[in-house]
């Protein structure tokens, strides 16, 4: 415990000169000094560990005062105050490494309450940290998170932000960020920050140096004149690629983006509040397939995006999910999302594309299996089917469930015997012979085929064979769910006078099986009064009778959320092939 120290010019606690030091599970509170550092200046080599700044006061560098080498792993800054910059940390031309670490409740009178990060050649790399309710004084100072400036042209200060979040602070400029120098900024999230005077609600980019923005999301940040999500000054560098901004504001223009000069890709700007979405003034040097919900900046797409509320939705920050039917799916630019810094990945570090393209925004939809959307009309039932453990899909990397594919009588067979025995269900080793001549012991569902006779569900295609890669037809799927359900010993009623269905007489094989199987509600025939008995099951298909044959007639599969790359959410049978998936029927 470092607690009540005071110095005259800085390094209230500990003053490095030109040392080597590291410092693990330590405390600082309450230090003062009338210099920079109330807690620690370092100008040697120095790491600091699990550590606690707290209530700590000094000129500049509340916490700490850094010109040397200083690595920061795990420790918080809270409550630090700078009557000049630097509430939290400043960093004068050295170089500092940060990680998971939190900046909260820091004040500075001139900049960056949380750091300020200045000077010639100086290096500040942040990753996977959290600025909260940080301010800057509104009569003048900037940066509420962080204030990145000085350098040269020949050493520009750089900054490097990756999976951290800004959520309400406040500056009268860049109420997250305030930036003159080079910054990357990536897979991070921008929350309620505020402008108090005049630009860049989350962050400001003013005189100098480019800034790109990558991946990232910002929602409900707010400028008092221009750029409620982000404001860069003409002349300036800005590239925005693949980011989500949603309901921000500006009092003047430009509640997502207000900019000179801006290179941008694959970018949603939406719901804002108030001083439209966009208003670029300068020269757009790249624009490729942006959607700007009010058509401002010559965007390609425009409309409502349909964009989530802000969500735990997996990764290390909150983001903005896709919802089914959004424009911005399968709708990006491939080329931008494949090059650096997106590197086919989302904000949450998921693999794009998950669809034929991959998507706008920071979100990629991510559907369980790539060939099954959310609006596929079995998608949810297929999802279900691969949650139990009856299916894994048709193929891996990426997954897919392959709906649109007939099944096989060898399939079915497996299909048949996990819905009936459970997804945990293993039949018994195959022995010498499968009892069919077509099905050598060797072939890969030989153990499932002879088991599906030994219940007397199947008596094989004839001659003594299986046809184990033949497709199931409509009319042999009848038999096979019937039996399934009732028993090996199961027959149906007589067919009477009418099988109901005008491509099914009386007199076919199959007449009171197919009738059956209406009658129990587990089919509707294939349109316009007709079963087309010989015409072979899909898999989506499969999937519907196989839960409806299990549930009975009025189930209805929970909505689709994604399993199989070749099913996306939307596709008519989404619901059914998830469920199936669900329940263990199959792997895909």
């Amino acid at each position: 415990m470092f607690s009540n120290n005071t110095a005259g010019a800085g390094g209230g606690a500990i003053y490095n000169n030109n040392g080597i030091m590291t410092i693990t599970d330590s405390t600082f509170s309450e230090n003062y000094v009338d210099g920079d550092g109330a807690a620690i200046y370092n100008q040697g080599t120095m790491t600091v560990t699990g550590s606690i700044f707290l209530n700590n006061h000094a000129v500049g560098g509340g916490g700490v005062y850094n010109k040397g080498d200083l690595t920061i792993t795990e420790s918080s800054f809270s409550n630090n105050t700078a009557s000049s910059y630097g509430g939290g940390m400043w960093n004068d031309s050295g170089n500092v490494i940060l990680t998971d670490s939190s900046f909260t409740g820091n004040y500075a009178n001139g900049g960056g309450a949380g750091i300020e990060n200045f000077g010639a050649g100086n290096s500040l790399v942040i990753t996977n940290s959290v600025f909260s309710n940080n301010s800057v004084s509104s009569d003048y100072g900037s940066g509420g998170g962080i204030e990145h400036s000085g350098g040269t042209i020949d050493e520009p200060g750089l900054l490097t932000i990756t999976n951290s979040i800004f959520v309400n602070n406040s500056a009268r400029n860049g109420g997250g960020i305030y930036t003159t120098g080079t910054a990357m900024v990536a897979s991070s999230t921008f929350v309620d920050n505020t402008a108090i005077g005049f630009d860049g609600g989350a962050i400001y980019h003013f005189l100098g140096g480019t800034l790109t923005v990558a991946n990232s999301t910002f929602y409900n940040n707010s400028a008092n004149y221009s750029g409620g999500g982000i404001s860069s000054s003409a002349g300036d560098s800005l590239i925005l690629i693949n980011n989500s901004f949603s309901n921000n504001s500006a009092g003047d223009k430009g509640g997502g983006i207000y900019a000179g000069d801006v290179s941008y890709a694959n970018n949603i700007i939406a719901n804002s509040t108030s001083g439209g979405d966009c208003h670029i003034y300068g020269v757009i040097s790249i624009n490729k397939n942006n959607l700007v919900e009010d058509g401002s900046c010559i965007a390609s797409l425009s409309g409502d995006p349909k964009l989530g509320l802000l969500a735990d939705n997996g990764g290390p920050t909150q983001t903005m999910a896709l919802q089914s039917g959004s424009p911005a799916i399968d709708a990006g630019d491939d080329v931008a999302c494949a090059a650096s810094p997106i590197n086919n990945l989302d904000q949450r570090g998921m693999t794009r594309p998950m669809g034929t393209h991959c998507d706008i925004g920071a979100y990629e939809l991510d559907y369980l299996f790539a060939d099954v959307a959310d609006t596929y009309w079995a998608a949810s039932y297929i999802e279900r089917l691969y949650n139990a453990g009856i299916t894994g899909g048709c193929a891996t990397n990426p997954l897919r469930y392959c709906p649109e594919s007939d099944v096989s009588r060898a399939q079915m067979a497996v299909f048949l015997l996990k819905g009936v025995h459970g997804s945990s269900y293993t039949p018994p080793a195959v022995g010498g012979s499968t009892g069919f001549a077509d099905v050598p012991t060797s072939y890969w569902a030989a153990p499932w085929i002879k088991q599906l006779a030994a219940e007397g569900v199947t008596g094989g295609c004839g001659g003594g064979n299986f046809c184990p890669d033949t497709p199931v037809t409509r009319a042999q799927m009848a038999v096979f769910l019937l039996k399934g359900v009732h028993g090996s010993s199961y027959s149906p009623p007589p067919v009477g006078s009418g099988t109901g269905f005008a491509d099914v007489p009386t007199t076919y094989w199959a007449a009171p099986w197919i009738k059956q199987l209406a009658a129990e509600g587990i089919t509707g025939g294939c349109g316009g009064g007709n079963f087309c008995p010989d015409t072979p099951v899909t898999r989506a298909q499969m999937a519907v009778f196989l839960l409806k044959s299990k549930h009975g007639v009025a189930y209805l599969p929970p909505a689709a959320t994604g399993v199989f790359a070749d099913v996306p959410v939307g596709y008519w049978a989404d619901k059914w092939i998830y469920q199936l998936a669900a329940e263990g029927f199959t792997g895909g």
